[in-house]
């Protein structure tokens, strides 16, 4: 799902309904360096970073998910 946007691939670009286009930076084993972040700060791109990290250890199955029993 990455695609090039300039010198950065970020991890998902969205479309928002007002046309907006942030980036989304998915961090598992580490956050966004600080360079990458200083060239979308210049690019004036809104950035969402989500941590997942913490989930690695939880096993994701059909009944813990949405519309499961867990």
């Amino acid at each position: 799902m990455e695609t090039a946007a300039g010198e950065v691939i970020p991890d998902v670009i969205a479309t928002m309904p007002d046309g907006r286009r942030p980036f989304i930076e998915i961090a598992n084993t580490h956050p966004c360096p600080p360079e990458k972040i200083e060239k979308l700060d210049a690019m004036g791109v809104e950035v969402l970073e989500i941590t997942v990290s913490s989930y690695q250890s939880h096993p994701l199955d059909e009944e813990s998910g949405p519309g499961g029993r867990g």
